[in-house]
């Protein structure tokens, strides 16, 4: 939010832009999360946010998508947030992030997180082999990711050797 309280839109823009520069939106989903509602820039006088944005781009209209990993395809997907703890600020319970990495991207494919937050995506990633690639700017928080997936990437890497 701005400092007016007017919503910002940033992931409208972000989408718009990645448009802009040849990526395809193939799906614009939401993340309903009503069982956690919160206030939105501590503002009590606007309805209360219960939902995210996923999108789902691509480069080429050639692409993946698997119709039997067993998710119902419709684009609004209902999963619980989950509480964040160790210093991790992300609820995005690893159901949700399960569901764009089985239906969108083939095994031993590439997982891009822009936003990496606390690494769940590279977890996701990692237990359904796939690979992953995360950008994150706080460098407290790349260390922490790092660690989280240390363990997971050690068995990663033992498997897909055979």
């Amino acid at each position: 939010h701005h400092s007016s309280g007017t919503v910002m839109m940033v992931p409208e823009q972000i989408a718009l832009n990645m448009i802009n520069n040849g990526w395809l939106l193939i799906s614009p989903c939401i993340w309903s999360r009503a069982d956690r509602a919160v206030t939105v820039g501590g503002n009590e006088r606007r309805f209360l946010k219960d939902w995210e944005f996923i999108y789902w781009f691509v480069k080429s209209p050639d692409y993946y998508f698997n119709e039997d990993c067993g998710v119902n395809k419709t684009s609004v997907f209902d999963c619980p947030y989950i509480e964040p703890k160790d210093n991790i600020t992300s609820g995005y319970p690893e159901e949700l992030v399960n569901i764009a990495i089985k239906s969108t991207c083939p095994p031993n494919g590439t997982i891009l997180d822009p936003f990496c937050g606390s690494g769940t995506t590279g977890i996701c990633a990692l237990k359904n082999n796939r690979y992953f690639i995360g950008i994150e700017i706080l460098p407290g928080k790349v260390q922490m990711i790092q660690k989280r997936l240390d363990g997971l990437k050690i068995k990663s890497m033992q498997s897909s050797a055979r």
